[in-house]
């Protein structure tokens, strides 16, 4: 920490990121940080869709707690989230380019095809479906996206007017099995606890005001 400190110190760097590092150890680093007077990290780069979720269970609470924004990558699938009809006409060149082990994940062509049923009632790209669910997820949630095509780019803008209802959400969110596991499911069940209000101890133990945690960002119509 102190290294990175003295880049933002020289002007080299405006801001300290970290990526792909277990929340305990970024939580212990920020503390460290504090305690020293030096700078913290602000952001946290991760994997995050709606077929892999793994960062709910803790990197995403420690980042709302420490005040740290997301810059997700995989967002779009890492190429899978297609349309059948898509995926039907690549070539076995086009899917050989994709099959990387952290990569090719049969929950992805699940999670595709329930993306595109989506898409198809509301008129949009399945893309843009896939943007929009992560950005209802998290405060200060800034996807890396990326794209070689005009259609792409104008796919992820028309996700920031996409406006999903809580039925949109659960089904999205029901169509590939994923679970807090313990201790989130203990304490808060299936949906877990990020905040010390969704405890069931906090909520039958006695009666508790809290401040209103950060929100995610709303839709903006276009």
């Amino acid at each position: 920490m102190h290294s990175l400190h003295n880049l933002v110190v020289a002007g080299k760097v405006l801001y300290l990121g970290i990526s792909s590092t277990p929340a305990w150890v970024v939580a212990k680093a920020n503390e460290y940080a504090r305690q020293k007077g030096l700078t913290q990290f602000s952001v946290y780069q991760g994997q995050w869709n709606a077929a892999e979720r793994e960062i709910e269970r803790d990197v995403i609470p420690m980042c709302i707690d420490e005040g740290m924004a997301q810059a997700p990558f995989g967002v779009l699938g890492m190429g899978y989230f297609r349309t059948s009809a898509q995926r039907a006409a690549e070539t076995e060149e086009q899917r050989d380019g994709r099959k990387v082990p952290f990569v090719d994940k049969p929950q992805k062509t699940i999670m595709a095809d329930t993306l595109e049923r989506i898409a198809v009632a509301r008129g949009t790209s399945i893309t843009s479906i896939a943007l929009a669910w992560v950005r209802t997820k998290a405060p200060y949630c800034f996807p890396i996206l990326g794209g070689r095509k005009i259609e792409q780019l104008k796919a992820n803008i028309d996700a920031l007017a996409i406006d999903l209802c809580e039925e949109e959400k659960e089904t999205i969110e029901s169509a590939v099995p994923f679970h807090f596991g313990y201790p989130q499911e203990f304490l808060g069940g299936a949906k877990g606890a990020i905040y010390a209000q969704d405890a069931w101890t906090t909520k039958r133990l006695g009666h508790f005001d809290w401040v209103t945690p950060p929100q995610a960002p709303k839709p903006h119509p276009l």
